[in-house]
Parts: C-alpha cells; sequence; structure tokens
C-alpha cells in the first residue's frame, strides 16, 4: 500500500453502542424474576433478555408470563428454552411496556422500557394529539406514512412523562423515530 492510498482511506465507521437500559420486572420473588407481557406478538427484544440475564445474575429464574394466544418471534421461543424460561399464559392488568425500533432487514436497534401499563395509561391521558392518543398501544407499530405522521405529532407535544431510565418519553420517542428512519425500519410498542 502506497502512502497515497493509505491517507486516501476513509476511516471505519464507529460502531453503534447500545445505551445501558433498565427493566421493569411485574414481580421478584425468592425464586423468580416475573415479566408481563400483553402484546399478541412478541418480538425478540432487548427487555426480555435483559430480564433472564437480570434473573440470572441474582441465581432466579425468569418466568415470562404472556397473555393467552401470544405468539413469539421464533428467535425468541429458541433463547427462551434454550435460557430454561419459564414461560406462563396469564390474564393481567399489569405489564411492562417497551418501546423499541426495528431495522430495514428486521433486526432490533435500540429500545427503552417506559414503564408499566399504568405508565403508559399516563403517558396517554397526557397526550394532547388525539391521533396519538388513539394508537400509542400495546402492539402498535409506526413505518413508513405512519412513522413520519408520528414525528409530526410527537414534535408538537410537551410531555414531562420519563422513561425507567429517568429520560423525557418525547425526546426518546423521538430519538427511536430517528434511527427508525434512518435505518428504514419501524418503531414498536411492546
Amino acid at each position: 500500500m502506497s502512502l497515497f492510498s493509505f491517507l486516501k482511506r476513509k476511516p471505519s465507521q464507529p460502531q453503534e453502542q447500545r445505551k445501558p437500559r433498565g427493566f421493569l420486572p411485574t414481580y421478584v420473588t425468592g425464586e423468580r424474576v416475573i415479566l408481563s407481557k400483553a402484546a399478541a406478538r412478541l418480538r425478540d427484544s432487548y427487555e426480555i433478555r435483559l430480564a433472564q440475564y437480570f434473573a440470572v445474575s441474582k441465581g432466579l429464574r425468569l418466568t415470562l408470563a404472556v397473555r393467552p394466544s401470544a405468539q413469539m418471534e421464533p428467535s425468541l421461543a429458541a433463547y427462551l428454552r434454550q435460557q430454561g424460561t419459564e414461560i406462563t399464559e396469564a390474564q393481567m392488568d399489569d405489564y411492562s411496556v417497551y418501546f423499541g425500533h426495528t431495522k430495514g432487514d428486521g433486526q432490533e436497534g435500540d429500545g427503552w422500557v417506559l414503564g408499566n401499563s399504568a405508565a403508559l395509561t399516563a403517558l396517554t391521558q397526557s397526550t394532547r394529539s388525539l391521533w396519538l392518543r388513539d394508537r400509542l398501544r400495546i402492539g402498535a407499530t409506526f413505518g413508513g406514512d405512519t412513522l413520519h405522521e408520528l414525528e409530526r405529532t410527537v414534535l408538537k407535544e410537551n410531555s414531562r412523562v420519563l422513561n425507567v431510565d429517568g429520560e423525557n418519553v418525547r425526546d426518546a420517542l423521538m430519538s427511536l423515530i430517528a434511527a427508525a428512519k434512518r435505518d428504514g425500519g419501524t418503531l414498536f410498542v411492546q
């Protein structure tokens, strides 16, 4: 390699670093960490993997409580089987709420936990936009035109609600929206 070709080389792109995140177990007992998820379709998300890691690091077992007839992505089902996670079906009023984004290839990007079902209710009630109130729910996915509409709507909001990481939800949503747009993906609520 000549000196000139060395000088013309483009710097390598920095690796995307995942921001350390928290999660919110629904219950913790002396033997188990219980994470309740209300989505009809469960994605292989950082939140669930973090819950598994937390349980193992504390010498506990993860129990994932899902609604009857909930469907899981195959990669999540395989991971949970491999880890020995107990999966139980249950009707539930309290559950964890996760906002995440997928990349254009379907892989998960960043995400964060809003809180529990009460936090989702508080966020929805604090929202001025009827369009947003109607769409901020478990199972929602925003892509293409709806992602652009979500961005326009969230920009107009003035939320004081914080997620479990202490971030302003409006700012955290705008960050996920920007990432989903950059990656040609979607934003989802689980």
